[in-house]
């Protein structure tokens, strides 16, 4: 996906942009890197790159009987291990995994996979979910108390937050 936004990306600053000026490879870098953070606005509903590996861990330590570290799991799956690292620290603070201190210590699965939804997961790293700010009373929309959406919005956000509930870790080792 990321080839192809950067391929798109090329094509139009290659359309707009090379009967203006030429490019180097440093201007090219730049119009890409702002391309890609417009792709990136553009994604609704996107489950953030730690939840993934937060339930790739998860799912690891559920297939594994003795004691992981944060190291093992990060060089197995290509994760950045400071990254990992926090990522189990906050599992581990959440009581869905127990961190064992020491040079044999590591990682374990506590909870039963059946116990850990993937809206646990989610609220665990990222926080509550939230598809606008108003729905978990933050008063930043300046169309407060005149918005027509709210009301709807919160039955929305109400939906996704069962839906994700519904979703356990047995689901997800499947």
């Amino acid at each position: 996906m990321q080839y192809i936004n950067r391929q798109f990306s090329f094509v139009i600053l290659k359309k707009y942009y090379s009967h203006k000026f030429t490019l180097t490879p440093v201007k090219i870098r730049l119009q890409l890197r702002l391309y890609k953070s417009y792709f990136e606005r553009i994604k609704m509903l996107k489950i953030s790159r730690k939840v993934e590996y937060g339930i790739i861990a998860l799912k690891y330590l559920h297939s594994q009987d003795s004691l992981c570290k944060s190291k093992e799991i990060s060089k197995k799956f290509g994760i950045p291990p400071e990254v990992m690292a926090k990522i189990l620290q906050g599992l581990a603070k959440a009581q869905f995994i127990q961190s064992i201190q020491g040079a044999k210590g590591g990682y374990k699965l506590v909870r039963s996979p059946a116990e850990i939804s993937m809206k646990d997961v989610i609220e665990v790293i990222d926080g509550p979910i939230e598809i606008v700010d108003c729905v978990l009373g933050k008063d930043h929309c300046p169309q407060c108390g005149v918005c027509n959406i709210q009301g709807p919005l919160s039955n929305v956000q109400e939906k996704l937050c069962e839906f994700f509930g519904d979703i356990t870790l047995v689901d997800l080792v499947r």
